[in-house]
């Protein structure tokens, strides 16, 4: 074999050798973009909760009510926003069109839905009651993706619309 056929071989064995290893991290580079792409995704979608409180107001006992918080950290607004909430064992869901961000108080007194936008200072959690439970959380996020929140689950992204 002459020498410049062998360096010949040699440079196709190293092309080739590089041509994998360029393959290899573009699909790992792929991968972790896909990662980053969905752990974005997720930080979008899980800016809201809901929890039970009384409204601090002259009423000394308070306003017993859900406080709704679609965090300003990312500041979206969510579409068909359902939330699931037992009261004394009686229903207290909520259903709204669109959420923007913000700070809610959401009543019991049977005015709701209505929603008033509030201050963290103006609530004190309910933190203990077996009585008042949020069951779920569902909304459509601004990509169009449907999620539900449950205790049991955390936050998944739903596959029914």
């Amino acid at each position: 074999m002459e020498l410049g056929n062998i360096s010949e071989l040699i440079g196709a064995a190293a092309s080739g050798i590089s041509l994998v290893f360029s393959l290899v991290a573009w699909m790992t580079a792929r991968k972790a973009s896909d990662r980053a792409w969905e752990a974005s995704r997720r930080d979008l979608s899980g800016n809201l909760q809901a929890w039970w409180c009384r409204k601090i107001s002259e009423n000394k006992q308070g306003d017993w009510g859900l406080a709704i918080n679609n965090s300003e950290k990312e500041p979206v607004a969510y579409r068909d926003v359902t939330i699931k909430a037992t009261s004394n064992g009686n229903d207290s869901s909520r259903k709204f069109k669109i959420l923007p961000p913000g700070l809610y108080f959401s009543p019991t007194d049977g005015s709701y839905p209505t929603i008033e936008h509030t201050q963290f200072d103006a609530l004190n959690p309910i933190v203990n009651s077996s009585k008042h439970t949020i069951d779920s959380i569902s909304y459509t996020d601004p990509l169009g993706k449907r999620w539900i929140w449950t205790p049991q689950d955390g936050l998944l992204e739903s596959k029914t619309i």
